[in-house]
């Protein structure tokens, strides 16, 4: 069923993780499905990030490491380990976006990846997944549902929560979930400018994934996120924390993903819903922003 080896990309991008890292390590080590190839990007970390990544190198199947020279931020990184995947991993059937401090159970790879086997008109797989907040140790478990976008209510799902008011979903998991890699440089565009304004308002990403395909969601919880705070609070100045506190880039951002949306359709049945779609992303990343801003100000006075 198209098995090939070293079928799977991950790409992990380090800045100081060296608190969390081994165990992330392990637990991609520890995955039943082992055909990937791992390349880890570091950043120029201050603490051992990159001395635990060497360690781990030869643990692996195929892992490359690159040391950046300057600190790039997570835009121009992802931008730039894209690229090299590409470059490394011209075979690659699927890619999935690793965080440093997260961790999976170790059929993880094995069930999002014959999931997509199984759905060849799926763009993405995802499981239910546990957060625990690192601060206080609590967790709650969240469950996802399989959208497979025919109409408007369908599509309009990926901007909404659902779940019980103590474990609310969002659909902004599915990011980082096993993602088709043929379609990832329509998801992920070749283009500086518009990836940034896509990452940074990243629910123009799912409604990207929703024009490709449909999300496959599987409700075993084998993927587990740690809650560490707020990024901006360890990347203050990085672009993408900037760009997301930023008023103009936002609307700059929501301007950009309208040509880019109707560029990128294959989802016929989603065609006529895309500029209703596109006004949800203003309503989200532009009306909701101004008017959190203005409660802020009014609640200072």
């Amino acid at each position: 069923m198209g098995q090939k080896p070293q079928d799977i990309s991950i790409l992990m991008m380090l800045y100081n993780h060296g608190e969390w890292i081994s165990e992330t390590l392990d637990a991609l080590l520890a995955q039943t499905y082992q055909d990937f190839n791992l390349l880890i990007v570091d950043d120029v970390s201050s603490d051992k990030s990159l001395e635990i990544a060497k360690r781990y190198q030869s643990k692996f199947k195929n892992c490359h490491i690159i040391e950046n020279k300057k600190n790039k931020g997570v835009i121009e990184n992802y931008f730039c380990s894209l690229q090299e995947i590409e470059r490394l991993f011209p075979d690659s059937g699927f890619f999935m976006w690793a965080s440093p401090d997260d961790t999976w159970s170790p059929e993880y790879l094995e069930k999002t990846r014959q999931a997509l086997l199984d759905n060849p008109q799926a763009i993405v797989s995802q499981t239910g997944y546990e957060m625990v907040f690192v601060e206080s140790s609590h967790k709650t478990e969240h469950v996802l549902s399989t959208i497979n976008p025919q109409t408007y209510a369908d599509a309009k799902k990926v901007f909404l929560s659902h779940g019980p008011a103590h474990a609310k979903t969002h659909y902004n998991g599915m990011i980082q979930g096993l993602i088709r890699f043929s379609e990832m440089r329509t998801i992920f565009p070749n283009d500086r400018k518009l990836l940034s304004a896509v990452l940074c308002i990243e629910i123009s990403m799912l409604v990207a994934m929703l024009l490709q395909g449909a999300m496959i969601a599987i409700p075993d919880v084998l993927y587990h996120r740690k809650k560490l705070g707020k990024f901006s609070d360890k990347y203050p100045n990085d672009e993408f924390s900037v760009g997301r506190a930023s008023l103009l880039f936002r609307l700059k951002a929501v301007c950009l993903c309208l040509p880019w949306l109707l560029r990128i359709n294959k989802n016929k049945a989603l065609e006529k819903y895309i500029p209703l779609l596109w006004i949800r992303l203003w309503y989200h990343y532009v009306f909701l922003f101004v008017r959190q801003k203005i409660k802020a100000l009014v609640t200072k006075r």
